[in-house]
């Protein structure tokens, strides 16, 4: 069988891009939308909407930020940050951003039970939060802690993660906790995750594969931990 010869009109086609490369293009093009959803009451806020105030060449120096404890008045911020990782990142596995009323009632209950949530603020804006929970509800397990992290989408790299979570570690052995967890979704693929948590003791003590299903593909996640004050030298008392 003779192929026919190809037609050279001097301008030269495209490559076909595998199929797998053709959904991350899109992917990518629609995590750049300013998703906007009704979080409360009417008010619309977007997953996106501080990085623009914010550019990438801003410098972040330690002296312009703040960490404190969250207010109430806090889970407005809170929510519209939340967005992003949960709409376009791997590391949350929520699907559905909370509402405010929702980001405050989660608050609320971390500090009922005596446990931090941070954020931190940059210039009078929130570019981050951090927070504690029990681990697992059952009472054996009530030494041992699981920590999250959050940055503003845009910010990462300029030590924001860092002073939350040092600050985090630092109010949490003020407790009679012991262990600290880290549950990083698509862990192998969170490098940032990685790094900072290596940085203040954590190591990598598992790994679950496949537990989650998120943007089309299945997701391992990485148990990382460290020890929290006298960590398991000492008995509780």
């Amino acid at each position: 069988m003779v192929k026919p010869a190809s037609r050279n009109t001097g301008v030269k086609r495209p490559r076909r891009q595998p199929l797998r490369r053709i959904r991350n293009n899109r992917r990518q093009d629609y995590s750049a939308w300013r998703f906007c959803i009704t979080l409360h009451a009417g008010e619309c806020f977007s997953g996106r909407f501080r990085s623009a105030a914010m550019p990438a060449e801003a410098p972040l120096l330690d002296s312009d930020l703040e960490i404190r404890e969250a207010l109430p008045d806090d889970a407005h911020a809170i929510a519209a940050l939340y967005v992003w990782h949960v709409l376009n990142g791997r590391a949350s596995f929520e699907e559905i951003p909370p509402t405010v009323d929702e980001m405050r009632k989660r608050i609320q209950t971390v500090r009922d039970n005596g446990l931090p949530w941070l954020v931190a603020l940059w210039r009078g804006a929130i570019v981050g939060y951090c927070y504690a929970t029990f681990y697992r509800p059952r009472p054996a397990y009530r030494y041992t802690l699981e920590e999250s992290i959050y940055v503003e989408s845009g910010m990462g790299g300029r030590g924001i993660g860092s002073a939350l979570l040092s600050r985090l570690i630092a109010e949490c052995e003020k407790g009679p906790w012991r262990q600290m967890l880290a549950i990083i979704g698509d862990g192998h693929n969170n490098a940032g995750s990685l790094a900072i948590h290596k940085k203040f003791g954590f190591t990598v003590a598992g790994q679950l594969r496949s537990v989650g299903y998120k943007m089309g593909d299945w997701r391992d996640t990485l148990i990382m931990q460290r020890a929290l004050g006298d960590g398991d030298w000492t008995l509780p008392e």
